[in-house]
């Protein structure tokens, strides 16, 4: 029994392999055109792309943790541990979505002072 499954096996992969090449021998005369998904030209306007998303992305994030922290702060119950974790979470949600429009506004100073053109 397991020689008589070989050799079917055997014999389906055989016949696919011939199936394959008689398929890459045809001309099909159907040009193939691969389109840019990322919409950008040079590595700048992907830098730029990539930050206009971070930037996007990043505000109702943002707003979401500064809520957290604010429900941290707000149901400490007394505990000084709970509250100053709420201080730090809202701290730490501003310092990271400052250096984000930082990096924007850098990306942006940094094309004007190499003179590549196309704003943020």
């Amino acid at each position: 029994m397991k020689f008589l499954t070989l050799i079917v096996v055997t014999l389906i992969l055989w016949f696919g392999v011939f199936s394959y090449g008689s398929a890459a021998t045809e001309d099909t005369s159907v040009p193939i055109k691969l389109e840019n998904p990322l919409k950008a030209d040079n590595i700048a306007e992907l830098i730029q792309g990539i930050l206009k998303f971070l930037v996007a992305a990043g505000a109702p994030v943002a707003t979401l943790m500064i809520i957290i922290g604010a429900y941290q702060m707000l149901f400490a119950g007394g505990s000084p541990e709970k509250f100053e974790t709420g201080k730090k979470t809202i701290l730490y949600t501003v310092i990271g979505y400052v250096i984000i429009l930082l990096a924007l506004g850098l990306a942006s100073v940094i094309k004007d002072i190499l003179g590549v053109s196309g704003g943020p």
